[in-house]
């Protein structure tokens, strides 16, 4: 992808230096500034499109963790009640002598 964008900034800098070759001075510089003003946007847009697919990813990995340390949580209590319902039973039963 770095390559593409290398290589479409050196196509539109090649095409802006023959155009600006045969105009004068002041409309040159409006446009190389126009130029850069809309290459710049593309470029803002491109930066907040893949923050956003960052931000997704790391969303989702934040809520799988999250899901999964609930769900080893859950088996660990889980597991936990259940030795304390066989304790009771034990319990109950040597109690009443079984």
């Amino acid at each position: 992808m770095l390559v593409c964008l290398f290589q479409a900034r050196e196509a539109q800098k090649a095409a802006l230096v023959e155009k600006v070759k045969t105009m004068e001075s002041s409309d040159a510089g409006n446009t190389i500034y126009r130029v850069l003003q809309q290459r710049h946007m593309q470029e803002k847009v491109q930066q907040e499109e893949q923050f956003n697919r960052e931000l997704a990813t790391a969303k989702a990995d934040a809520r799988a963790q999250a899901t999964e340390a609930c769900q080893a949580e859950r088996e660990e209590l889980l597991a936990e009640q259940e030795k304390v319902e066989q304790l009771s039973l034990t319990f109950k039963f040597r109690f009443i002598g079984i």
